[in-house]
């Protein structure tokens, strides 16, 4: 944002741009979005991560599950109930 800044504080009185900070702000935008994307991105895999390993612990200490926080789309109806009886290791 700085990089921003900059660039309209001196092209103000200018008539014309110059292209060589214009593009490196481009850039500078570009590789923003790109870092706020994968962030978005792992803040999502985190979350869904966390939700599985409650999901986890809970069967793993046989505890009632929250039907809210049901994920079967991370594991299998088959493997939970192998997990219970204890024939998968964690």
């Amino acid at each position: 944002m700085d990089q921003a800044r900059n660039f309209r504080i001196e092209e103000i009185g200018n008539d014309k741009w110059d292209e060589k900070k214009y593009n490196d702000l481009k850039e500078a935008r570009a590789n923003c979005d790109k870092i706020y994307s994968e962030l978005k991105s792992v803040r999502a895999t985190i979350s869904n991560n966390q939700t599985e390993m409650y999901r986890l612990n809970k069967i793993l200490h046989k505890q009632p599950q929250p039907a809210d926080n049901i994920n079967k789309e991370v594991i299998s109806d088959e493997d939970i109930k192998s997990l219970a009886k204890g024939e998968i290791a964690v």
